[in-house]
């Protein structure tokens, strides 16, 4: 975990366990390390990623502004498959999920938010274990944590908008207040 960690701190991009699938993953406002992540994807630059905390207080690090609505639903549903669009105080919005895999909390916890995708080529399939992951990016990624195999769909996407819950994807996690 150390060697993550320091890792991460330095400006690494580590392929990691979610409580979901495999992801790339680097500190969070490392805009270089964040663009290493695009080029290895191949990935569009304006699509936006989802940035893993490792507590609701983490979001005040990212400038979120949380309605009472958004508060309440959090405490529900964090931690776990769900990731959020949050507005910020700065303007603009960004998607935040506090993952249910504790290992990846006490990651976070060290290094502060993680920028985070799914590891893989875009257009091809979500690394599921290492070796699908290692096929994808050998020797461009400089750590990966192999914890066996991880089946599992993306995180349910939500944002609160004019006074509602919507559906933004559809994930593991039925959330009752848009049914």
């Amino acid at each position: 975990m150390k060697k993550l960690i320091d890792i991460l701190n330095k400006g690494g991009v580590a392929v990691v366990p979610t409580d979901t699938i495999y992801g790339l993953s680097a500190v969070y406002n490392n805009l270089a390390a964040k663009k290493r992540i695009v080029d290895l994807k191949s990935r569009d630059h304006k699509k936006a990623f989802i940035i893993l905390v490792s507590s609701i207080k983490d979001l005040d690090l990212l400038g979120v502004v949380l309605t009472k609505e958004e508060e309440l639903f959090l405490k529900k549903y964090w931690p776990g498959k769900v990731s959020v669009v949050l507005t910020r105080d700065v303007g603009g919005t960004i998607a935040c999920r506090l993952p249910g895999n504790k290992f990846l909390q006490g990651i976070i916890k060290k290094t502060g938010p993680l920028y985070s995708t799914s590891a893989n080529i875009t257009g091809q399939e979500s690394a599921s274990d290492i070796s699908q992951a290692k096929s994808y990016f050998a020797d461009k990624v400089n750590i990966y944590v192999d914890k066996g195999p991880l089946i599992s769909g993306p995180s349910t996407l939500v944002r609160y908008f004019k006074g509602k819950w919507q559906l933004l994807r559809a994930g593991d996690v039925v959330i009752d207040e848009i049914r």
